[in-house]
């Protein structure tokens, strides 16, 4: 690596470095003023003007300071993996010689496909797997002959190799470089600490000819990124616990344009699934990494499935509408959050939709009353109740660049246990507003709204436009589950699209539940189905959003009840049923 890549790695890498996301073109002066003499910073270009910039901390003001942009700071995404589930029974441990579950599968209408007449497995099609690396020695990702199926792996946390070319971080392991360890059974490359990225790729297309495990498209190549950890200063800024997987937008982009480019190389077409998830952002598909999705989810040959997540059931989200009564200046309404034993920091966001001004005023478990917080455009203050030392930044942006809405912020820090409760106020005509908490995995303690809504509790990036989403259900009798989350968007957008299995799911580890395990299944029926419109030319101009209809068209629906749900989209995956609907039966 030349000088100039290694001092961006540098400032990839380092706490001491805040990065930053723009969708236009910004100058040195706009970034920094005429106080700083000497710039430090350098940029990643994503897509036309959409670029990353590593910028040092101590040339810009505090994440916390009045100058503070929602966004073009970083959100925080984790894993939609349902940890709260009960443990799932019915497949063994891989090598047991036991007939693995094969219920699910046959369910989504994928097994009837993967025998003749049709024959779909994926040939010559990848699956991108963004996620925490891949146990890649297992026999599920390996052909008959003992090589690899995994084409490259690009793993963001070791930094002893050479990245990828146009990168400038972590190493990238060949096909050439993952066989020759195979062989020589040497020291792992890459590996897989938690197991879900081997679950996902598992579900999403493995096969072990040994257990008889089998994944959905058992014939697909994979491109595999291992996220690095977000930075140390994004986690403390939004109080997200340090031994809980976490990993920065910035790192998912890049990790997405890797992808992109290796499906380029590779001239093949490409399925991409997005196990991740957060519950910051307005929950509407405006913020920049959705925008970046969609734009690869448009291109030919591609196709982005993303999971809704497991917060239906987590009590995060709180809907409110408040009406001002004909000649009154300002309407209220009071939302209790309990915080549970354990929960040092917490994130919220209130957004608020036109016409009125929303502010808030906030009381502790011990009475101790913060009044009204009265509006100002950009405001950013900081109150510390004396009986409990919790200390509060209340944030107000008028007008998000994002979508247009409201945005109030509120960052808890050394919080005390027990009923908080939040005043909303609006003044200037009524409006509909939401309340967000952190996604479960980022929560210590059992903390949660006593008055939820279930609807609207979709992860983000789920709520793309034109990508595949998925909730999940049971499809061993046919339910809902219900830690799944919900739609629809908070503009009214139809999403989910369809509902996939994801409870019980054999995976070349475990079985497992949750969202992860629905986006996984329904990302290889889109690589079977790529098969055949692609690779076999029946339609080898489809994009994401064309998969999406042919899989709409084809889902199970039931008679009694009236699509698109909150809950099931458009009905359940079936992708013997998108052929029978081109056949015309």
């Amino acid at each position: 690596m030349d000088a100039i890549r290694i001092a961006c790695r540098n400032r990839i890498l380092s706490n001491s470095y805040l990065d930053l996301l723009f969708d236009f073109d910004v100058t040195p002066r706009q970034l920094f003023g005429d106080s700083v003499e000497t710039p430090d910073y350098c940029e990643e270009v994503l897509f036309e003007h959409l670029k990353i910039l590593h910028v040092a901390a101590n040339q810009l003001s505090p994440l916390d300071g009045p100058d503070y942009r929602y966004q073009y700071t970083p959100k925080c995404y984790g894993l939609i993996q349902d940890t709260e589930a009960p443990p799932s029974v019915g497949q063994p441990v891989p090598g047991t010689g036991l007939v693995p579950d094969l219920t699910a599968l046959s369910e989504a209408g994928i097994l009837s496909v993967s025998g003749p007449p049709l024959e779909l497995t994926g040939k010559n099609v990848l699956l991108g797997i963004i996620d925490t690396g891949i146990r890649y020695q297992l026999p599920s990702f390996r052909r008959s002959d003992g090589s690899t199926r995994v084409l490259s792996i690009w793993d963001q946390t070791n930094q002893q190799g050479m990245p990828p070319d146009g990168f400038d971080y972590g190493t990238e392991f060949t096909e050439a470089e993952i066989n020759y360890n195979l062989e020589n059974e040497g020291e792992l490359l890459v590996t897989d600490e938690t197991g879900h990225g081997t679950k996902v790729a598992g579900v999403a297309g493995g096969y072990d000819r040994t257990s008889g495990f089998l994944g959905a498209a058992p014939d697909a190549s994979f491109i595999v990124v291992k996220l690095k950890q977000a930075k140390e200063y994004l986690r403390e800024f939004y109080q997200i616990p340090s031994n809980v997987p976490c990993f920065q937008e910035t790192d998912i982009m890049l990790a997405l344009q890797y992808l992109d480019r290796m499906a380029e190389e590779l001239n093949r077409p490409l399925v991409t699934c997005i196990a991740l998830g957060t519950t910051m952002g307005a929950h509407d598909g405006t913020s920049l990494l959705d925008y970046y999705v969609n734009e690869l989810a448009r291109k030919r040959k591609r196709c982005i499935v993303i999971g809704g997540g497991n917060e239906g059931n987590s009590s995060g989200h709180y809907e409110g509408n408040l009406v001002m009564a004909p000649g009154a200046a300002q309407a209220n309404e009071e939302i209790e959050v309990l915080v549970g034993q354990g929960e040092n920091g917490l994130w919220m966001e209130l957004w608020g939709k036109a016409p009125g001004i929303f502010t808030v005023s906030i009381t502790s478990p011990n009475g101790e009353t913060i009044p009204e917080i009265p509006f100002r455009i950009g405001q950013s203050v900081d109150y510390t109740f004396i009986y409990s030392n919790t200390r509060i930044t209340v944030k107000y942006i008028l007008v998000e660049q994002g979508n247009g809405q409201e945005l109030i912020v509120m960052r808890f820090q050394n919080l005390l246990p027990g009923i908080w409760k939040i005043r909303v106020n609006v003044s200037g005509g009524g409006g509909n507003f939401h309340i967000w908490l952190p996604m479960r995995n980022f929560l210590e303690g059992d903390t949660y709204f006593l008055r939820p809504s279930p609807y609207n509790t979709m992860t983000e990036p789920a709520y793309t436009r034109d990508v595949m989403t998925v909730t999940t259900y049971n499809s061993g009798d046919g339910s809902f589950y219900l830690n799944s989350g919900r739609g629809f968007s908070t503009d009214g957008y139809i999403t989910p699209d369809l509902a996939a299995p994801g409870v019980g799911i054999p995976t070349p580890l475990l079985a497992d539940t949750g969202s992860s395990m629905s986006a996984a299944m329904a990302a290889g029926a889109a690589a079977c189905f790529m098969q055949w419109a692609v690779v076999e030319e029946h339609d080898i101009l489809v994009n994401t959003s064309a998969i999406k209809n042919y899989f709409i068209r084809g889902a199970k629906r039931r008679t009694d009840s009236y699509y698109p749900t909150r809950e099931w989209g458009y009905g359940t995956l079936d992708l013997a049923g998108v052929f029978q609907a081109l056949a015309g039966i």
